[in-house]
């Protein structure tokens, strides 16, 4: 008889409606993700209080979620993309098992399906199933109504990883979309206008600036960045001033060179 597919939730799988914790939900059983990633050292993997279960030669809709995490690790570990490989390698505890994400075509649910075609999308779900998220909140683009997963939870490892993408917009092809990878975009911004600002502050020789450097700056900040301006250009004015030279000559100047 084939194995009866568990019900969601009974696998050991985070699930949380697409928001995901900082340090894992303690309410979830099987979940690795407060212990840290230290591997046994024999190239095994580790999944919950125990070692997860060897990887199958194929998975279909009767497959445990533990299952298709063990068959989908085992794929990455044989294919040719590097960086899956350097997320894989590295690390031997499974913080969470795939559980595909599933919406809705018309009058019916559909759930997502898994594909390594391509380097992205292995390293999507290698960094889902081993590393540990910062998120608490889903992207804008999971909470859509037209997401499409493919895993269930939205979950975002860091600068240091997709430039903080989550890892379905990564899987998609376009983390550059993400919420998350833009709002990080937004924050170096912001802290590269304020550097500039400051070297402005401290030195006037270095005054440089864009309209859109203008708009994060409060205006006592512009105030004190106009009395700099105006103080290196009354400096300016008296450099350029020629002491002993009367003003009256300047129209015979002009008169003779006309």
């Amino acid at each position: 008889m084939p194995k009866e597919k568990p019900k969601k939730g009974q696998t050991g799988a985070t699930k949380m409606s697409q928001a995901s914790s900082t340090g894992g939900d303690p309410e979830v059983t099987g979940s690795n993700e407060n212990e840290g990633n230290h591997g046994l050292g024999d190239g095994r993997f580790r999944w919950d209080t125990g070692l997860l279960v060897a990887a199958p030669d194929s998975v279909d809709k009767q497959s445990t979620n533990e299952e298709v995490t063990a068959y989908w690790l085992e794929r990455i570990r044989n294919s040719t993309f590097a960086k899956a490989l350097d997320i894989v390698e590295e690390r031997e505890v499974v913080l969470r098992l795939l559980e595909p994400f599933e919406y809705r075509v018309g009058n019916k649910w559909t759930a997502a399906t898994f594909n390594i075609g391509r380097d992205h999308q292995a390293q999507a779900l290698a960094a889902y199933i081993l590393l540990p998220s910062k998120n608490k909140e889903p992207c804008v683009q999971c909470s859509s109504h037209k997401s499409r997963g493919p895993c269930l939870d939205c979950l975002s490892f860091g600068n240091d990883w997709f430039g903080r993408a989550c890892s379905n917009c990564k899987y998609s092809g376009t983390p550059q979309n993400c919420s998350f990878f833009k709002e990080r975009v937004a924050e170096e911004e912001k802290q590269k206008r304020a550097d500039r600002f400051e070297e402005m502050r401290n030195n006037p020789d270095k005054i440089w600036f864009t309209q859109d450097d203008l708009k994060d700056h409060l205006a006592s900040e512009l105030e004190e960045l106009a009395d700099i301006i105006q103080s290196e250009l009354n400096e300016r004015a008296s450099r350029r001033a020629m002491p002993g030279k009367s003003p009256a000559k300047t129209p015979a100047k002009r008169q003779r060179q006309a």
